[in-house]
């Protein structure tokens, strides 16, 4: 993979993190000191998060197909982690 492509992979792993903080306490029903502050905070990583992923999606990226298939990795993994805590 090149420094770009580790770079992008190492950022979407780095909010996908944040966000399974949020989905963790969410699903533990532990309420954010910060309140309405936690939830822009967690919107701010989510889609920073998508639009890292949908690079994966996207014809002509210039992403090799290991570095796609990590991003789509990632992708399963919050796809997961959503169900999860949405249940």
């Amino acid at each position: 993979m090149t420094q770009l492509e580790q770079t992008i992979i190492a950022n979407a792993k780095r909010e996908l993190a944040v966000v399974l903080v949020y989905y963790g306490q969410k699903a533990a029903g532990i309420k954010a000191a910060k309140g309405e502050d936690a939830w822009l905070e967690y919107l701010g990583h989510y889609n920073s998060l998508n639009a890292l992923l949908s690079l994966a999606h996207q014809a002509e990226s210039g992403l090799s197909e290991e570095g796609t298939q990590a991003l789509l990795d990632i992708e399963a993994q919050h796809t997961e982690a959503y169900r999860i805590m949405a249940s």
